[in-house]
């Protein structure tokens, strides 16, 4: 936390805060234009489908783990290089290499205060065939090699890290801090060089690094996109910054920009209790023309998809109707051009594969006791 300001300087900051609010709230209704174009979903309807109706690219991925690993709370799925990365940050503290294919062959290293370890594996990110974890607990970040983990050296950390995201072939690597600037502003947006070491910061309000989660960050055909939450403009990686590229517009159903300011969560649940709103976009993904979004509907625990064709200026929403729901509206994240989601052993059953669009012959041969990774992408909107 800050200390006290001087009068002078509260109110410097409270008076840039209103020009900022004024600013985007003219954009708003301006249509956001300059930021980024618009993915019009404001008069878009809600359909409810089967998730077999929509037209998608998927494929399934058995796993192939080992008797002595567990895997426990995979938060993210990541595809970088040759490999996949499960990140289980609350259970095992862990993350767990396979290859492409879906065999096992590392994970992380044992915790520990020791020089080589680490007692909260609460971020990371992977350069080259390097990667770097970073400690929130002991305030540092360790970098290892790949495949097998092996110790590089460690640097101290002195930004609160919630997420760590490589930028596609570069060495570069975005952060998000939930430190406070001062007493209105978060430090948001970190830009780090291969070496981790800070190269810039981008403030942003406390609403918006609250709801960030590593699901608002996709890489898609070598770019790196931030469908930044509340105020629903997507931003694209380019030239070491953050650039406007889309803005979402939910019309009447927007969150009211106050909500940004939020850094408590019972105020926030006051906001959205005040109304029928779409918020926080996240899982943006981008096949050829056609825009894919996942966001909330009125509370945290109820989603919808958004489909969007930028050339043709057509949208819909869609709810799905069947047991696949909760995993096809909250997928884990977008990586590689695709939303990935982890179906675990007593967690599904051959009717869950069959809703999913599991070939019958694949159906024939699956064992249920196995592991699956299923990553998809949207090809259409379906007429």
């Amino acid at each position: 936390m800050v200390g006290i300001h001087s009068t002078k300087t509260r109110f410097i900051i409270f008076l840039n805060l209103v020009i900022i609010s004024i600013y985007l709230f003219g954009c708003n209704k301006a249509g956001r234009r300059d930021l980024g174009e618009k993915i019009n979903l404001s008069r878009s309807e809600t359909i409810k489908l089967n998730f077999l109706e929509l037209k998608k690219d998927i494929e399934f991925i058995t796993l192939s783990i080992p008797d002595s690993v567990y895997l426990g709370s995979i938060r993210s799925i990541n595809s970088s290089n040759d490999y996949l990365l499960l990140h289980d940050p609350e259970i095992a503290n862990k993350i767990y290499l396979f290859d492409k294919m879906g065999n096992y062959i590392s994970q992380s290293k044992k915790t520990g205060e020791g020089p080589k370890e680490y007692l909260s594996l609460y971020a990371y990110a992977t350069v080259m065939n390097s990667i770097f974890i970073y400690d929130r607990e002991l305030r540092r970040i360790n970098k290892y090699k790949l495949p097998h983990f092996n110790f590089e050296y460690s640097i101290p950390c002195d930004n609160y890290i919630q997420n760590l995201i490589q930028v596609p072939n570069s060495k570069n690597i975005i952060g998000v801090s939930d430190d406070f600037v001062n007493e209105e502003m978060y430090n948001g947006i970190v830009y780090f060089n291969q070496k981790m070491e800070e190269i810039e910061v981008e403030s942003k309000f406390p609403g918006i690094i609250e709801t960030t989660q590593f699901n608002n960050f996709s890489t898609i055909d070598d770019s790196l996109y931030y469908a930044e939450p509340l105020t629903e403009t997507v931003y694209v990686y380019r030239n070491k910054k953050f650039i406007p590229k889309y803005h979402t517009d939910f019309g009447a159903m927007s969150i009211p920009f106050e909500s940004v300011y939020t850094s408590e969560a019972e105020n926030f649940y006051e906001i959205i209790a005040g109304g029928d709103y779409y918020y926080a976009i996240h899982n943006f993904n981008i096949s050829n023309d056609l825009v894919s979004l996942n966001f909330f509907k009125k509370t945290i625990d109820e989603q919808l998809l958004g489909l969007y064709h930028l050339k043709d200026k057509k949208g819909v929403l869609i709810d799905l109707n069947e047991e696949v729901r909760d995993y096809v509206l909250n997928p884990m994240n977008v990586s590689d051009g695709y939303n990935y989601i982890l179906l675990f052993p007593d967690e599904y059953s051959l009717a869950t594969l069959k809703n999913l669009g599991m070939p019958d012959q694949r159906l024939n041969e699956i064992d249920l006791k196995n592991t699956i990774v299923v990553k998809f992408r949207y090809l259409d909107i379906p007429i």
